[in-house]
Order: structure tokens, then C-alpha cells, then sequence
């Protein structure tokens, strides 16, 4: 694998803390995270640790019983482990908001460096161990250690970048609320995402592994002429070094350009100029047929353009139980989806190469060299290639038989109008739905940039069925603009009044509270989290007041507890905080006398 495991599963878990933890903010407590530091040493101990005692069984002969084998695959689970606990116990998240209440790019880069490193100690660990004895020629440093590394930093570079985007994007307040707060905004902005992203991934990949275009003196001209036979870029040829761990081949890119392909140094040790020739033209046969742009725009483009028809529906109603088991069974069609289209593209590469060289059996030998190396795993298949012995049978059956060969492009035609009805559905009914919604998206976006008057006069123009807009939604929307234009009337550049506004809703909804209550102050803190960092007393104030308003009552009880724990509340806020207290307690006596 190219990019490491462990830093993946990082920010799988950054990404949980975030959308799937629903946690209250809080104010940053230093102690618990300066404690959490000391798991910071962890990851690189147990690598030392590990290395030292395979070095011992490498010296003295020994077999790897089962449990230190496990303990090798395992051992950097310590990574993601030692940073769930920096996320979830000593909160984080919630240092980062501190330290970096405006910036996207700068909360990013904090909550990241711890996991950064975790992950660099570690991998500088396993590359750098010194073996038991200090013999270090029985236990030569791990290869790919130093390339996962540069994969993680470069990841995490690529977060911080998006997140740099957004802040730029921020200076101009139009273009912000366009992108963080319409459909067409949203959905343009992760489409533009993955145009960026379809540019930069091969350079960025490339430059992870360290690749360089030296190949062995004897190779060098076959690959280079092979490719240039197949209509493919010799100088885009790249060798990735992994001390003969790696036997492996890939086309890097999903665009035409920028595109590599890849050999690792354990292929080109594996294989000879025969064989090599076969796996060097079933990679250009991928770049041929197409194959990356095919799967980028299947699965990732489609997914993209699904997300906004899908939430219109109104998915709630079918409640919590069956939203699981559909999400479950989408899940595994998907995963089953994403498999067989895969293998087809194996055995589309692999007639193409058998067509382009004249006959199946330098990619027939190349299979069978390639699987001698793995023993039996190469007789398995897996979740991206078929099994060998199963691509061998098709290339016999290539060769041998040419009403095979017409069944199987007859099967590739039906793949690729498939891929296109598909592409073809999913624009259509994003463009429908997006442009069912326009007219709600442009009332919050004249609201959201200080115009009151127009936003007003849309939302009143919008029909009682609008689409996207549930009858609760519009009138709480109303509540607010009309609580915005009582404070400023006229509106004006979000700049200047965008912190009159908050300052002043703020201190409207605290005499509000006092007078009637939360639910009936929500408008007014609906307006004060508008402002330029609205600080956690007014987030969870605003949380509270909604959950109120929602009738929402456990939501309710549980923000009004976790608000009562911190400093500095206003007195108004304090003693309607006590007032629900007492509330809540003379309801909970009432039942237990009944």
C-alpha cells in the first residue's frame, strides 16, 4: 500500500471525532493534553522494541511463532491509538478551536501534528532501528518506512491546503456563504475538489514514494521501447524502491496527464524481459481503455452528484432502523459494485495487452512468475483483482477461442454505456434538483451577505411547497431575518455590520431569555453565532435555545448541563440555566410520586 495504514486510520478517526461524535465544545483543558503527550514517545518504543526482537530471531534462527507475527502487522495500530486518545480524552478538538478560532488552515494544521508526529517517530523508528548485537545486515532497515512517511506528510499538506483554500475563499463574503451555505455552492466546491485533486494526486504520489526513472541497464531499453510501441510516454516511466518487498506493477493518475507507470524494484527483479514486456502492456492497456477516468467518474464523480438528489427526499421518515439497514445494504452493493467493475478492467487490461503484443503469453508468464511469489495468495482474488489462475483461464481462452473474444468486447460495450446512462442519470437529476432549490438557495444568500430587504422579498415570493424547504424551516428563517432587520434595518456590507449584529442579538436574546425563555429567544441567538468567532458560551447557548424551541427535550437538558459547567456565563443566562434546573427536577419528583 502506498499511503500508511496507520496515518489513514488517523484521520479516519479526526474525520469520526467530527462527524460521527456528537461532542459539545468546551474551553481547552491543558493538563489532560500535556499528559497525553507522553504517548507521544509510544509508537516509536514498541517499533524499537519489535525490531529488535526480530533481529534476535533472525541471528539465532528462529522461527516467528504466530503471536509475534500478529504483533509485526498490528504493531502501528499504536499510531491511531495513542491519537484517539489525544482526541477523545484529552479533547483536542477543543485546543485547536482555541488556538485557531478563524482560521481553517491553522486549526487544521494543530489538530494534525500530533498525528504527524506519531506517525513520523514511528516510521523513523522502523527505518532506523538498530538490530539486536547491532548487527543490522540480519534486519536491513524497512524500505518503505521512509515512503510512507513522505505519503503522510504530503497528506496531511494536502488537508491543510484545502483548508487554506477555504480561508482565502473567506476574505470575500459572497463567495463564502455561495460555497458553505448553498447546494450549488456545495456541490461546485467538492466537484472543483476533485479536479484539483485528479491534477496533483500522480506528481504527489510520485514524489511519496521517491521513485526515479533509472532502470537496470538491460531492462531500460525494452521498457521504454515497449511503451513507445503502445503509444505510451517512455519518460513517464518510474521505478519505486522497496528492497524487493514490492512485486507489483500500477498505472499512477487518473487523468491522461499527468500519468506514471510505476515498477517496483522487486518486479523487475522477479521478471524476465518476456514477461516484462507483457506487464509493462497490460498497464498502458488500462491507460488505453481508459480505466482511471472510468472509476473516478463512477465512483467518485456520481457519488457526488447523487448527494443532493438523495437529500431531498425525505429520508427521516423511514426512521432510525431502516436508514441503517438500507445504509447497510447500499453499503454492500457498492462494495460488490466497486469489485466487479475492477476485475472486468483486469480483464479488459489483460486482453489488450495479449492484442497489442501479439499473444497472451507474456502476460501469461508474468502471472504465473508473479504468483510463484506470493505462493498461494496468488491464487485468491481480491477486492481490486481477479485471482491469477483466473485471468490465465481468460487469456487461454483469448487465444484459443475468437467467439470468446467477441462475448467479451460485446460485455465491455455493455459496461461502458452502462457507466454512461449512469453519468447521464446522475447530472440530470443534480441539475433538476439543484435548480428546484435555487430560489432557497438565493434567499439565504442575499441574507447571509447583509441584503435583508431582498432576502425578505424572496422568501416571501417562495411558493408554500418550495422544494428543500420544509415548513419549519421557513419560518424559522423568517423569525430570524425578521430579527436581524429590527437590529439593522437596512442592511449593509456583512463587514460592518456583521459584529453589530451579533454584539447586539446577543444581548436582545439574554433579555428575551430572562422575559420568556430559551425557545422563544432562539431568533435572537440564531443571529449572535453569526459574527466573526462566536466563542462556545454563545454556540451552546444558540444549541440549547433550538433543542428548546424543537422540543427537543432530552437535547435540551444535556446542552443545559454541559453549559452550566463553564466560566464566565452572563447572570441572565446563569439563573435560566437554574430555572431549568429546578424545572426539570420538580418534573423528575413529579414522576416518581406518581
Amino acid at each position: 500500500m502506498i499511503l500508511s495504514r496507520s496515518f489513514l486510520l488517523g484521520v479516519a478517526l479526526l474525520a469520526a471525532s467530527d462527524l460521527a461524535v456528537d461532542r459539545l465544545p468546551a474551553p481547552p483543558t491543558v493538563g489532560p493534553l500535556l499528559a497525553s503527550m507522553a504517548l507521544l514517545p509510544v509508537p516509536s518504543l514498541l517499533a524499537r522494541w519489535s525490531g529488535r526482537r526480530l533481529a534476535r530471531a533472525a541471528i539465532l534462527g528462529w522461527q516467528l511463532g504466530r503471536a509475534m507475527r500478529l504483533w509485526v502487522r498490528l504493531e502501528s495500530l499504536s499510531v491511531p491509538l495513542a491519537y484517539a486518545v489525544m482526541l477523545f480524552a484529552a479533547n483536542l478538538e477543543d485546543f485547536a478551536r482555541a488556538t485557531a478560532p478563524q482560521s481553517d488552515a491553522l486549526h487544521t494544521t494543530v489538530l494534525l501534528l500530533p498525528l504527524l508526529l506519531l506517525e513520523g517517530s514511528f516510521r523513523m523508528a522502523q527505518a532506523h532501528t538498530n538490530s539486536w548485537f547491532a548487527v543490522r545486515s540480519l534486519l536491513p532497515p524497512h524500505p518503505l518506512a521512509a515512503t510512507w512517511g513522505r505519503g503522510s506528510a504530503l497528506m496531511a499538506a494536502a488537508l491543510v491546503g484545502a483548508a487554506a483554500v477555504l480561508d482565502v475563499a473567506g476574505h470575500d463574503r459572497h463567495v463564502a456563504v455561495f460555497l458553505s451555505s448553498t447546494y450549488v455552492g456545495n456541490t461546485a466546491s467538492l466537484l472543483f475538489a476533485i479536479a484539483v485533486l485528479s491534477v496533483v494526486l500522480a506528481p504527489l504520489l510520485i514524489l511519496a514514494l521517491s521513485t526515479d526513472r533509472r532502470l537496470p541497464s538491460g531492462l531500460d531499453g525494452l521498457v521504454r521501447d515497449t511503451c513507445h510501441s503502445l503509444g505510451f510516454p517512455p519518460s513517464a516511466v518510474r521505478v519505486m524502491r522497496s528492497g524487493g518487498r514490492l512485486v507489483t506493477a500500477a498505472l499512477v493518475g487518473p487523468l491522461p496527464w499527468p500519468r506514471y507507470l510505476l515498477l517496483t524494484d522487486g518486479l523487475l527483479a522477479v521478471l524476465d524481459p518476456f514477461a516484462l514486456r507483457g506487464v509493462v502492456a497490460h498497464e498502458v492497456g488500462h491507460a488505453r481503455a481508459r480505466h482511471p477516468g472510468l472509476l473516478l467518474l463512477l465512483f467518485v464523480v456520481v457519488p457526488v452528484l447523487a448527494i443532493h438528489p438523495l437529500a431531498s427526499l425525505d429520508l427521516e421518515s423511514l426512521g432510525p432502523e431502516n436508514l441503517a439497514i438500507g445504509g447497510l445494504v447500499a453499503l454492500a452493493l457498492g462494495w460488490w459494485l466497486v469489485r466487479r467493475v475492477m476485475h472486468q478492467m483486469e480483464f479488459e487490461a489483460d486482453h489488450l495487452s495479449a492484442e497489442a503484443l501479439g499473444g497472451a503469453m507474456p502476460t501469461i508468464t508474468a502471472l504465473e512468475r508473479v504468483g510463484d511469489v506470493h505462493g498461494t495468495r496468488g491464487d485468491r482474488a481480491t477486492f481490486r483483482h481477479p485471482s491469477g489462475r483466473a485471468r490465465i483461464e481468460a487469456l487461454l481462452a483469448w487465444e484459443r477461442d475468437p467467439g470468446y473474444r467477441d462475448r467479451f468486447a460485446r460485455r465491455s460495450r455493455r459496461l461502458r454505456r452502462a457507466i454512461a446512462v449512469v453519468l447521464v442519470t446522475a447530472v440530470t437529476l443534480n441539475a433538476w434538483s439543484l435548480w428546484r432549490t435555487w430560489d432557497v438557495d438565493r434567499v439565504y444568500l442575499a441574507f447571509l451577505t447583509g441584503d435583508f430587504a431582498q432576502a425578505t422579498e424572496r422568501l416571501e415570493a417562495l411558493p408554500d411547497d418550495a422544494p428543500g424547504f420544509a415548513d419549519r424551516e421557513r419560518t424559522e428563517l423568517a423569525e430570524t431575518l425578521s430579527a436581524a432587520r429590527e437590529l439593522v434595518d437596512g442592511g449593509g456590507p456583512w463587514e460592518r455590520i456583521g459584529p453589530e449584529l451579533a454584539r447586539d442579538a446577543w444581548r436582545r436574546g439574554l433579555d428575551e431569555l430572562a422575559r420568556s425563555g430559551p425557545a422563544e429567544a432562539s431568533r435572537w441567538f440564531d443571529l449572535s453565532t453569526l459574527g466573526p468567532a462566536p466563542g462556545i458560551t454563545r454556540q451552546l447557548t444558540q444549541r440549547w435555545s433550538r433543542a428548546a424551541r424543537d422540543g427537543e427535550r432530552d437535547e435540551e437538558a444535556r446542552v443545559a448541563r454541559h453549559l452550566s459547567g463553564l466560566p464566565g456565563l452572563p447572570p441572565e443566562l446563569r439563573a435560566a440555566l437554574d430555572r431549568n434546573r429546578s424545572a426539570d427536577d420538580g418534573a423528575v419528583e413529579s414522576r416518581r410520586g406518581q
